[in-house]
């Protein structure tokens, strides 16, 4: 897991990001750890310390197929803190994505009315009512964050 800085000032249309630096984090998980995230979510972004808060702008979650996932209302979230902290992600559909038998991409897109938590890591979640099934896949997560300073 690292990040990367930008190597040129940040210019995006309508946005003022002051100071802060887009960052990129990568988590790859086994299909161990991918069946058991909704008992332990995977760290995705460390917490950034007291007066800031991570604030989370898009990724990438990548099933690299080796065999699938059986699941049923198993879906996952990006999260602060933990399972049960305020989700910084719209859901991410796992039906027709990780049961499926062929490499496969979706976006992490994120939740529009994110409540931003102060000094909180970001997590990977599943957010059903168990855990995934099957022997399963490798996957790779890929995020794109802030550091905004709070002061709080």
């Amino acid at each position: 897991m690292g990040y990367e800085k930008l190597k040129r000032p940040l210019r995006v249309p309508g946005a003022n990001f002051g100071a802060a630096e887009i960052r990129t984090a990568q988590l790859s998980l086994t299909p161990a750890q991918a069946k058991a995230l909704r008992a332990t979510p995977q760290t995705l972004v460390a917490a950034p310390g007291e007066g800031y808060a991570l604030q989370l702008l898009g990724g990438t979650v990548i099933y690299d197929y080796t065999a699938v996932f059986t699941e049923t209302a198993d879906n996952l979230v990006v999260r602060y803190a933990n399972g049960s902290g305020a989700a910084a992600s719209a859901v991410i559909e796992t039906t027709g994505f990780l049961d499926q038998t062929a490499d496969q991409i979706r976006p992490i897109v994120p939740a529009n009315d994110a409540a931003i938590v102060g000094n909180a890591p970001l997590v990977l979640h599943n957010n059903g009512d168990g855990e995934f099934g099957g022997t399963g896949s490798p996957l790779r997560v890929v995020v794109e964050y802030i550091i905004v300073r709070t002061g709080l």
